[in-house]
């Protein structure tokens, strides 16, 4: 059964194009091809708090959340990703969630 995650980025001034384009020529297509996750959306925010990205998942079950990660720490260029997301990242949270069925009954 599949599950969701929500990752919530705040990003550092001036790092918000590097870290989109690693995280999504090189961040996203890893996880999606090793461990199994779909991208159902990635948004940067225009109002609220700005320079934030909020992505959305879907993961096959709870063993791909330790599998993507896992994935992502073995990948070959990882000091480099490291160093971009370590530059760009202030803060982090992820929320793990079930779906709700629509109409819920």
């Amino acid at each position: 059964m599949p599950i969701y995650m929500r990752a919530t980025l705040s990003v550092r001034t001036g790092h918000l194009q590097p870290l989109l384009e690693t995280l999504t020529t090189r961040v996203f297509p890893l996880i999606e091809r090793e461990a199994g996750w779909k991208l159902l959306g990635c948004f940067s925010h225009l109002t609220g708090p700005i320079n934030t990205i909020t992505d959305l998942w879907e993961l096959p079950d709870h063993a791909a959340l330790m599998k993507g990660r896992g994935a992502l720490a073995a990948a070959p260029d990882i000091l480099d990703i490291r160093a971009v997301m370590n530059a760009a990242i202030q803060e982090e949270t992820l929320v793990i969630m079930d779906k709700v069925p629509y109409p819920y009954k």
